[in-house]
């Protein structure tokens, strides 16, 4: 039987718009486990691909996938409480 697929954590892309004209002023990838109360209002599937650069602290680019096996974009509603845990930054972009 072939090892279950790790699927976590999920990435979350923080944006603050800029407070003085168009754009952002912060943008972070921010890890965590969101499925505990995940409510997904939207997903679009298609087709992806997947690059990886190295984070200071965090050498991701050593694992640079052979296939990408699936991926989406999701609008969807979470807590972020004590009870259901906190993410943590992944990236600062």
């Amino acid at each position: 039987m072939p090892p279950a697929l790790a699927t976590l954590p999920h990435l979350n892309l923080r944006t603050f718009p800029a407070p003085d004209g168009p754009g952002t002023s912060l943008r972070q990838v921010i890890g965590r486990d969101t499925s505990p109360d995940l409510v997904v209002k939207s997903q679009q599937p298609g087709r992806v691909s997947l690059s990886l650069a190295p984070v200071p602290g965090c050498p991701l680019d050593l694992f640079t996938p052979f296939e990408v096996l699936g991926g989406y974009v999701a609008v969807a509603d979470f807590f972020a409480t004590e009870e259901n845990g906190w993410g943590w930054v992944v990236a600062d972009l």
